[in-house]
């Protein structure tokens, strides 16, 4: 019996940009919580246990290219891109980049992420895999319950005869909404011929997979739907962006709380995802950790302060102060409201 197989599809924007080109801060999708995008959801895939990821649909740029490369989890994360290629082809070519033999076993699985969705979790993605398998279906769609994720094409219409009875009827098309992501899983062998039985216009990376479903489902294959409390929101504009931001440095605080860090005000911390904190250490209200940023064991931060891009050392006491790309030494007690280190070029203090 062949070995269940699991890859990933992480399906991003229309291409826009060139590999030179980098996110702004006035972009949607600029890095949010101190990681990409794109890393955001790498990550949640990497946690599901998947260890084969196609970046598929816009260059990611140089900024997440480093992210990725910097890796350490020996995953492999392959990028393509459309160039001229319909979506269709675009998505056989990343299967055929993640191992050919996935389309000849029934056992070999593709995990469909939206590039512009980073809050979904890898303990979602878990249990969203699992439930597919077991129930053997052609494809799991990862739904909604609450609040509607689809708008009528087009409004039901019955047609009854001149003795009452129901003769036909035209049902409604469902059609995914530009403001929430498409999360599903498919069996490798069925995903390009079931996008060949539609049209897709162009690169769309959210009807894609909504027409995947959709295609197996009126096929006669079994689809299976998994409810959700609410949609997962893509970032589509700055105001989607805030709620889906907060969410996730929730994520980052709670994470560093059951690690043993103390934070008495979870709501009044900012922690960045790449920031590492030692034993014992204590974040207290006001205080705000980016970058890359180190603190050693038994170190107390704030409350009112900024580090940026600092290592800090051990024992440390930090109140009411900004550090940025400085080391400071274990030990050290920092004068209130002074400010160490030298901004970025072409920042000011």
């Amino acid at each position: 019996m062949d070995r269940t197989q699991v890859a990933a599809l992480v399906l991003g924007p229309t291409p826009t940009r060139t590999a030179k080109q980098t996110r702004t801060p006035t972009d949607p999708l600029a890095p949010i919580a101190g990681r990409s995008v794109l890393g955001w959801v790498v990550d949640a895939a990497i946690g599901a246990s998947v260890r084969r990821i196609a970046l598929v649909g816009d260059e990611p740029g140089i900024g997440v290219r480093t992210e990725l490369a910097r890796r350490t989890d020996n995953a492999l994360i392959d990028i393509v891109t459309p160039d001229g290629l319909d979506g269709v082809d675009t998505i056989a070519l990343a299967i055929e980049r993640l191992g050919g033999e996935l389309v000849l076993s029934d056992n070999s699985h593709l995990l469909l992420l939206s590039g512009t969705a980073p809050q979904i979790d890898a303990r979602e993605l878990r249990a969203l895999i699992a439930d597919h398998v077991s129930s053997g279906a052609s494809a799991t769609l990862l739904g909604s319950s609450g609040g509607s994720v689809s708008t009528p094409d087009s409004e039901p219409t019955v047609t009854i005869d001149e003795v009452g009875n129901v003769t036909s009827t035209h049902e409604q098309r469902k059609s995914w909404s530009d403001d929430t992501a498409a999360i599903a899983v498919v069996r490798a062998s069925l995903l390009a011929p079931a996008l060949r039985r539609v049209t897709p216009r162009g690169w769309r990376s959210q009807p894609l997979v909504v027409d995947a479903v959709e295609a197996l489902r009126s096929a006669g294959h079994h689809v299976h739907d998994v409810p959700r409390d609410e949609p997962v929101w893509q970032i589509s504009s700055h105001a989607a962006r805030a709620p889906i931001e907060m969410k996730l440095r929730d994520r980052i605080v709670d994470n560093w709380v059951e690690r043993g860090v103390s934070i008495p005000d979870p709501r009044q911390v900012s922690i960045d995802a790449a920031v590492t904190l030692g034993q014992g250490v204590q974040v207290l209200p006001g205080t705000v950790l980016q970058g890359s940023t180190e603190v050693g064991d038994g170190t107390v931060l704030g409350p009112n302060s900024q580090i940026v891009d600092a290592s800090i050392g051990a024992g440390v006491r930090a109140a009411h102060v900004v550090v940025r790309n400085t080391e400071i030494p274990a030990h050290s007690k920092l004068e209130p409201f002074s400010v160490l280190g030298s901004p970025p070029m072409g920042e000011t203090v």
